[in-house]
């Protein structure tokens, strides 16, 4: 007898299991009452024919799906590890097409490196969980989404998400559940644009800025929601 596990990787199985997932996911949505913060300045942007980077922590992707304007197209890094299919299979059905790694280290080969580069100089935007799909949680924990605003001219935009009736999962990100009849908010950081001649020196420099600001505006959106929980 197969164990749930390996039944889970069934294309079959886990296609009907992520759909299952995504209507509760766009349940709980619908009966959810959602602020956002600065979205008009993303959609203005899009609205110019450029693409982002749009990054989020991995704990929070159940939030920030509803951010993203449902006209433009936009695609999202996902591990071929059957849980990164899976997540990918759900992002897919909420308006987010999947652009699959060849590894589990999401954004480290080739392949994707160029399709990710191919896509933002056409004009479409991607994103991804700078701090997935292993940890540590809340860390940046590649350069590639500096080296592709630094080769595509694409601005780096992060998105930040909180609720006020939450469960925290005991995993590695201490992914955030949100409850039905949440009030919940999602916030479009500062752009960040790094510079065709910027340095590693540079880019380092911008990668500490920028985990520190995404850091500390989760922390300052939770206790604002009176959910904050240390890692």
């Amino acid at each position: 007898m197969l164990s749930f596990k390996k039944l889970l990787r069934k294309n079959i199985v886990m296609d009907i299991v992520s759909f299952i997932l995504f209507l509760l996911i766009r349940l709980i949505q619908l009966l959810s009452w959602t602020t956002y913060i600065n979205r008009k300045k993303l959609v203005d942007y899009l609205k110019t024919g450029k693409p982002v980077i749009i990054v989020f922590w991995h704990s929070r992707t159940m939030l920030v799906t509803k951010v993203w304007p449902k006209k433009f197209p936009v695609y999202g890094i996902f591990s071929t590890h059957s849980d990164g299919r899976m997540i990918g299979k759900i992002y897919n059905h909420l308006g987010i097409k999947n652009l699959l790694s060849t590894t589990k280290s999401v954004a480290s080969t080739k392949e994707v490196v160029f399709k990710f580069l191919k896509l933002l100089k056409s004009g479409v935007s991607a994103g991804l969980t700078p701090d997935g799909p292993l940890g540590p949680a809340q860390t940046i924990t590649t350069d590639s989404i500096f080296l592709f605003s630094k080769s595509s001219g694409a601005p780096i935009v992060p998105l930040y998400a909180s609720a006020n009736r939450v469960k925290y999962f005991k995993s590695w990100d201490r992914f955030m559940l949100v409850k039905p009849f949440s009030k919940s908010v999602v916030e479009v950081g500062d752009f960040v644009f790094v510079d065709k001649n910027a340095t590693n020196d540079d880019i380092q420099k911008i990668k500490k800025n920028l985990e520190r600001v995404m850091r500390d505006k989760t922390k300052e959106l939770d206790k604002k929601m009176g959910v904050y929980q240390k890692l």
